[in-house]
């Protein structure tokens, strides 16, 4: 008859049901992911709007907000001469101490609240290494913004080319010479801080092959700081 191999109505109440369910099974699926999807920008719209905003205090500048710094401390935060006695096997028992050059806390304290920075130190001892952070820590630096874990060390010249390399700052500060000629090609920003050993070949390096721009400085405050002007506390 025409009713052979047609479904029994059973079979097609059964059918409709399904369908009906899986419609509303899709319904509930599309509903779920907008107001998940909804959700998710409202609250990446808040986190921007709370984020807080980080600008220069008055009498800074030249500082590259949220970008990435590398400082190497040696002739720029503390005095290499220092630094070499903390090194001396005789410094492990002595009350040798280290401190932040007096032209370097203010631009360093500004560089710690407004920028991802990482501090090196080429030392050689324990001694040294457990200074640096000692003073780091009274000075106030930590408390500004320094990351304990960006307090990195290394043992020789080459070791702070290495560790910018990895780093990718937007800006390097050094008072090597053989360093900041390595990291030029790489990094946009370069800082040179005079001593009496290397002004003569920094002015040279100046004119040097291209890559990043390379300043030249007597210390971190005359580059940081607006000349005549104080610092807002």
């Amino acid at each position: 008859s025409d009713r052979e191999g047609m479904p029994s109505p059973s079979l097609r109440r059964y059918s409709g049901v399904g369908l009906f369910a899986l419609a509303l099974l899709l319904i509930w699926i599309i509903r779920r992911w907008r107001r998940t999807n909804a959700r998710q920008v409202t609250e990446s719209a808040t986190a921007d709007e709370v984020a807080p905003q980080i600008t220069l205090k008055s009498g800074f500048r030249r500082i590259p907000v949220r970008q990435k710094v590398t400082i190497v401390s040696n002739d720029t935060v503390f005095d290499s001469m220092a630094l070499a006695a903390l090194d001396s096997s005789a410094a492990v028992s002595s009350s040798q101490t280290l401190s932040i050059l007096p032209s370097a806390l203010a631009p360093l304290l500004e560089i710690a609240r407004t920028c991802d920075l990482y501090l090196v130190t080429q030392c050689s001892s324990d001694a040294a290494e457990e200074a640096v952070r000692a003073t780091l820590t009274a000075e106030g630096v930590i408390d500004a913004g320094l990351n304990t874990i960006k307090v990195l060390f290394c043992e020789t010249e080459s070791g702070r080319g290495s560790i910018a390399r990895q780093i990718e700052p937007t800006m390097h500060v050094d008072s090597s010479v053989e360093v900041l000629e390595n990291l030029r090609p790489f990094v946009a920003s370069l800082i040179g801080v005079k001593t009496p050993y290397n002004a003569v070949r920094l002015e040279a390096a100046v004119a040097g092959p291209g890559g990043g721009v390379l300043a030249t400085v007597d210390d971190l405050r005359l580059h940081f700081m607006v000349p005549g002007g104080e610092a807002a506390a």
